[in-house]
């Protein structure tokens, strides 16, 4: 669970310096609470003693004057549609790759995330638009490393810049 933790935090790292947002602290106490400098006990043969991580989650929520309501959602157990991630793909520049060949590398990975754009229109329940924007995968040895693989966040959402660059300082600092 400690590595699953580790690799969690350190995705949401990635993902909150390309998007500019400060949410890792603020909406991942349960996740960032383990301090990885601590000696941890080896894990107990009794289940449900650790907090289970949420699946997914809400990093960001912006209201439009139009009344339009737009939520950046974090998730960590869903499957990713290979189609989106391809789309995706292609709006950051990156080469295609079979999809068969993401699929397997979904598949094979210890962890997937994603980041999901969710835009609700005032007055039309049920009626929203998803779409992937952003994804990172990590493989593991399931005891001490993971590696973060394929970050990826759309264009459009990606903040550059010295304050992108200070805020994501800070936030490492933090953690």
């Amino acid at each position: 669970m400690i590595v699953v933790k580790r690799v969690v935090g350190e995705m949401l790292l990635h993902f909150s310096s390309l998007i500019g947002e400060s949410f890792c602290i603020a909406s991942c106490p349960r996740i960032l609470k383990n301090n990885t400098t601590q000696i941890v006990e080896p894990p107990s043969t009794l289940e449900g003693e650790e907090e289970p991580l949420p699946d997914e989650f809400v990093l960001v929520e912006k209201s439009q004057p139009d009344g339009e309501v737009e939520q950046i959602i974090f998730s960590s157990g869903g499957d990713v549609d290979v189609y989106e991630l391809q789309a995706l793909c292609d709006k950051v520049g990156w080469p295609r790759r079979p999809l068969s060949k993401l699929a397997a590398a979904l598949k094979n990975s210890y962890m997937v995330a994603a980041l999901h754009s969710v835009k609700k229109l005032p007055g039309s329940e049920g009626n929203e638009q998803k779409r992937l924007i952003g994804m990172a995968r990590a493989t593991s040895d399931h005891a001490f490393n993971a590696t973060i693989w394929d970050v990826l966040v759309d264009p459009s959402y990606q903040v550059l810049g010295s304050r992108q660059r200070k805020e994501g300082k800070d936030l490492c600092e933090v953690t």
